[in-house]
């Protein structure tokens, strides 16, 4: 009986097990075909999906999406996480960096949107096919400047125009492509006058720089010429004084024994005088009266010409000193006369006559020697340096003053051919032309190679800067003008011209981004680069 009552209860348990496993499997059967029934109807929404690709993800990218081996997607930048494939684009984002959502807005900015385009016009990466981010997907708005095909949005939203946008894209190509060609054309000539100019620039250098170095030369000859006339003169004038020395100690020797002499005799002439006077006839005394006899004799005979020594003494010091005068004058008088010789000792005197001969005849003939002699070691006459019309003095002055102005000079030559003026020094071949352009009440003038001008309805011109330099980066030229005058109340004018390719120079348009700084758009052939013609012919 008990044994009847456990097979019984083993009987229950094992039809009770049966039935669990039964309905487990009737239950993973509907679930398996509720998902397969899910997914077919997720892919009837995509076309693209029916054939094997998942919209929104590129050729290139569509093997990343292959399950794997358990039939599952795998996160891309999270493999850990696996997804079965009908959660691909079903507008729920499972991925944290948003790969399961390529072809709807789920996942927002994390997910991006591919649009084939096919037969669309090529994009900025030089293809047809490109990218939307993932939130412009399905939000209504046809997105044709990347999605010309309409893909990024649900079927019959937005047409196909690729074709249409493929012939206007074409035809805005051919238009740069031929707008190019005509700039590069004439950007030639503008470079070789830009050359031109910097080669007549630096043969100005160069020739400046020449004659500064012969100036220095001839000043510096010049300079030694004037020391040696100075140190000629001084000699010559200090061998006078030396004689004059000489010949004064020995007059003022002759001159104090005269005042001697002349004193014995004042004083003679007084003894006799008084014995004269004091003379007694009575006292009878041959010798004494022969004396005084003689004495009245030569008081009576010596006339006008005697002359007392003293004033005979004066006249010779006063001659000496006289003489010292003359000497001192005509010694400034030859200094002077010899910085009347020529600039160039090397030509002759038309009159033949030699200042150095001159002086060295006049003092030995003074001093009673003879004129050294020279040795002729050019073949020629020496005629030392030779007086000609001119001022030495005001020609060494004259050549310095050239020197200051040619140094000057030079130095902004080398600035100016240091100055950045583009590629090829291009800016040179716009040196002096310049534009004008009316935008917002103002005339804008552009001196390329000078100034920015900003001038008002009366004529009032304001500067707003002088070129300064140019700059190249990625295929865009750009001209920077400053030190400009000061605004009222705020910093000094300063402006920039970038330019674009064109086949004439225009101003397009004038911004001031910031208080007193000035943004200039120029349409001109030198915007233009072969690069750029190259790449859309390339590419397009």
């Amino acid at each position: 009986m008990q044994l009847s009552r456990t097979s019984n209860n083993l009987n229950r348990k094992s039809w009770s097990l049966v039935f669990l496993q039964t309905l487990l499997v009737l239950t993973q059967t509907v679930q398996a075909s509720d998902d397969q029934q899910q997914q077919q109807q997720l892919q009837a929404q995509n076309p693209l999906q029916q054939q094997g690709e998942i919209k929104g993800v590129s050729p290139e990218d569509q093997h990343l999406y292959q399950p794997n081996s358990k039939g599952l997607f795998q996160c891309l930048s999270n493999p850990e996480i696996q997804i079965p494939l009908w959660k691909l684009n079903d507008d729920y984002c499972d991925c944290p960096d948003g790969s399961d959502e390529p072809g709807t807005s789920a996942c927002g900015p994390l997910s991006r949107f591919y649009c084939a385009n096919i037969g669309g016009p090529k994009l900025s990466n030089g293809q047809s096919g490109g990218y939307l981010p993932g939130f412009k997907v399905n939000d209504g708005v046809c997105d044709y400047d990347v999605c010309c095909d309409g893909s990024d949005e649900l079927p019959g939203v937005c047409e196909n125009k690729c074709d249409e946008l493929k012939k206007q894209n074409d035809l805005l190509i051919n238009e740069k492509v031929s707008v190019l060609k005509k700039g590069l054309a004439s950007k030639v000539k503008t470079l070789n006058k830009g050359k031109d100019a910097r080669f007549r620039l630096v043969a100005e250098r160069d020739k400046l720089a020449e004659n500064l170095k012969e100036l220095e030369t001839q000043l510096t000859q010049l300079e030694s010429q004037q020391n040696e006339n100075h140190d000629f003169v001084n000699g010559l004038f200090g061998k006078l004084d030396s004689k004059l020395a000489e010949v004064d100690g020995v007059v003022g020797k002759v001159v104090q024994r005269e005042k001697k002499l002349d004193d014995s005799l004042s004083l003679l002439d007084k003894v006799l005088a008084g014995l004269s006077n004091d003379y007694n006839p009575n006292f009878n005394d041959p010798a004494v009266k022969a004396a005084v006899q003689a004495y009245r004799d030569f008081e009576a005979n010596k006339g006008d010409d005697f002359i007392s020594n003293d004033s005979e003494n004066r006249k010779v010091g006063e001659g000496f000193s006289d003489l010292y005068k003359e000497i001192e004058s005509l010694k400034k008088q030859v200094i002077q006369l010899s910085k009347s010789s020529e600039s160039s000792a090397a030509a002759p005197s038309s009159t033949g006559f030699s200042l150095q001969g001159f002086m060295e005849s006049l003092v030995s003939s003074f001093l009673g020697i003879d004129p050294p002699k020279k040795q002729n070691t050019d073949g020629g006459n020496d005629k030392g340096f030779e007086v000609a019309d001119g001022d030495l003095d005001k020609t060494i002055k004259d050549i310095k003053n050239k020197i200051k102005s040619f140094t000057r000079e030079l130095d902004n030559k080398n600035k100016d051919l240091e100055k950045n003026y583009g590629p090829d020094d291009i800016l040179r071949g716009l040196e002096g032309e310049c534009i004008v352009e009316p935008i917002n009440g103002y005339d804008y003038k552009i001196c390329f190679t000078d100034k920015l001008e900003q001038i008002n309805k009366g004529g009032r011109g304001t500067l707003i800067g002088k070129f300064d330099n140019s700059e190249l980066n990625d295929g865009v030229l750009k001209m920077h003008y400053n030190r400009g005058e000061k605004c009222w109340n705020g910093p000094i004018r300063k402006g920039s011209v970038t330019f674009q390719c064109g086949t004439k120079n225009k101003i397009l348009a004038v911004s001031e981004p910031e208080k007193c700084e000035y943004s200039f758009v120029v349409s001109s052939p030198i915007g233009c680069f072969q690069e750029e013609l190259d790449k859309l012919q390339n590419d397009y």
